[in-house]
């Protein structure tokens, strides 16, 4: 069975990531895509061969009334509607992160989900990012032991970077935890569990960019796990680690480019200066490599391909499990609560 879907949301993310990862998988074709920009949905359905294209997300919907899923790639603040139209239709929903504003909305989609005998996934796709699988791995192996403390920190530059204008307004769409940050709380609540309290808050914000630029957290997970989170915007230097804490070894996963190491006892230089070199080589290599013989599906796709393959194969055996659904979510939207309503002034 070849099942049929929808793209709403042709912006860089989907032209550079999700086109060649829906054209890798079998079993499925991307029929129509929609995006109020004509030179992104023109592209984008040219990719495709013979996707129709449209401006308007309800005509889409009207006009493919065939369709068995839609993947949604539009602004965090818009995910929430979208996804609820599709749903109230009878169809699958692949949604990039965050499934909502609101913990109560990122409920109501599930419930919603649920009644309407549809699957609901989410793109929280740095789950199935090649080193966080090794950790991941090695916690389940043991190697790492009992966790007791996960630290996140991420150090991002300034929002006006962006070409999306939409992400300047930072307090209205709540862009450094729900945008910049979420890939990485999401890892906190991966490898530490549910939010228990948070402990301590400290957030700042810059008036003159209307932003919050920095938020400081001391949190205990139901776990018992403690964690330190360390968030800011227009930081001096930028970059994203987190750091898991373990009895036998402790591990830390470093991004853009991608790296991990475990480790135990005294940290010396050679140690340090060995990882630093195999992150190095393991973006380096590969990105040369791509040059002179480009793969079929770019390095940077591995994750979303993990998520989106198994969305597939999950519409096409309903007794698999999503890679990530709607309820998995569920405790990082409680995170994201937590700190957002101190942060934000209140829940949406």
């Amino acid at each position: 069975m070849i099942l049929r879907g929808g793209l709403i949301g042709c912006g860089k993310i989907v032209r550079d990531i999700h086109v060649s990862v829906w054209q890798s998988i079998g079993g499925l074709h991307i029929q129509s895509v929609c995006d109020p920009d004509e030179a992104a949905r023109s592209e984008v359905a040219g990719r495709l061969g013979d996707a129709r294209a449209y401006s308007d997300v309800n005509r889409m919907l009207d006009e493919n009334q065939d369709l068995d899923f839609v993947s949604i790639a539009t602004p965090g603040f818009t995910h929430y509607d979208l996804s609820k139209r599709a749903i109230h239709r009878g169809l699958n929903v692949i949604v990039e992160k965050p499934l909502a504003l609101s913990l109560a909305d990122a409920r109501a989609l599930v419930e919603q989900a649920t009644l309407a005998n549809v699957r609901l996934c989410v793109g929280q796709t740095y789950r199935y990012r090649d080193s966080v699988l090794v950790i991941r791995r090695a916690i389940e192996q043991g190697q790492v032991g009992r966790i007791y403390q996960v630290d996140t920190t991420h150090h991002g530059e300034s929002i006006f970077n962006d070409q999306a204008s939409w992400i300047w307004s930072e307090q209205e769409h709540r862009v450094l935890l729900y945008e910049h940050a979420i890939h990485f709380l999401d890892l906190q609540v991966y490898f530490a569990g549910p939010l228990k309290r948070i402990v301590g808050l400290d957030v700042r914000r810059d008036e003159h960019v209307k932003a919050t630029t920095h938020v400081h957290a001391l949190i205990e997970h139901t776990s018992g796990v403690i964690g330190h989170i360390d968030l800011q915007l227009f930081a001096s230097s930028n970059y994203t680690q987190i750091e898991v804490f373990g009895t036998a070894n402790d591990a830390t996963l470093k991004f853009s480019p991608d790296g991990w190491q475990l480790y135990s006892g005294r940290v010396n230089p050679l140690d340090e200066m060995l990882a630093g070199f195999k992150r190095t080589a393991g973006f380096v290599m590969p990105t040369l490599v791509a040059k002179f013989r480009p793969p079929a599906l770019p390095r940077k796709a591995r994750s979303h391909h993990r998520v989106f393959s198994g969305f597939v194969r999950a519409l096409h055996d309903g007794s698999l499990v999503l890679p990530v659904s709607g309820e998995d979510v569920l405790p990082t939207m409680e995170l994201l609560e937590a700190l957002a309503v101190p942060t934000y002034g209140g829940a949406l």
